[in-house]
């Protein structure tokens, strides 16, 4: 039996959106109050030159188009899609899952709470059609992935535990010491391996 995943809060984060009640098409290249829109403009706050279709980091050219195409054009433009939820991501539900529609859903994943869940905020999504929401969800790997703006994954993150969930190229900010079997994060970070990854 399905069991929606989501419940509704009360609006705590606030409605930035510069489009509310318009309609036609936005300066990111999306239809205003759809759920792209809401989350182009939120990648547009974090990273600045955000568009539909936009050069990414690895220097390739994208569209991301309808919602469900976010996470595939992401990877393909350089952007590290990760599997759990992180402040500051672009949440993308897959189509037909945790109730969006054959085109899937876009959210900005607002904060990441001590239990697990994650709140987000979104447009156009039940019951509040072509205006602004606020969920807080569990994180699903089977539904969602997680687009993240910010950056390098292989950024060692000052004073906290540093996890790479997702392909990434270690830069300067690593010493390897071979003879030693050591691998020295210079800020002091640490560098979790999960189970199955592998260092090559």
């Amino acid at each position: 039996m399905f069991s929606r995943p989501l419940e509704a809060k009360a609006f705590i984060y606030g409605d930035d959106y510069p489009y509310p009640g318009q309609s036609g098409v936005d300066p990111w290249n999306f239809y205003k109050r759809q759920c792209t829109s809401y989350a182009a403009h939120k990648a547009d706050q974090h990273i600045g030159n955000f568009f539909n279709q936009m050069v990414g980091p690895n220097g390739k050219s994208g569209t991301f188009g309808n919602a469900g195409n976010w996470d595939e054009n992401a990877i393909y433009i350089g952007f590290p899609v990760l599997r759990s939820p992180k402040a500051g991501t672009i949440l993308s539900i897959y189509p037909n899952k945790a109730g969006a529609g054959s085109v899937g859903h876009v959210a900005y994943v607002e904060r990441v709470n001590s239990n697990g869940t994650f709140d987000r905020s979104e447009y156009n999504w039940y019951p509040n059609s072509l205006s602004y929401n606020e969920q807080y969800a569990k994180p699903n790997s089977e539904w969602y992935s997680f687009i993240d703006l910010g950056g390098n994954p292989c950024t060692p993150a000052a004073g906290q535990d540093w996890i790479i969930d997702s392909e990434c190229t270690i830069n300067s900010n690593v010493d390897f010491d071979f003879l030693n079997h050591k691998i020295k994060i210079n800020n002091g970070a640490k560098l979790i391996i999960k189970n199955g990854a592998k260092i090559y």
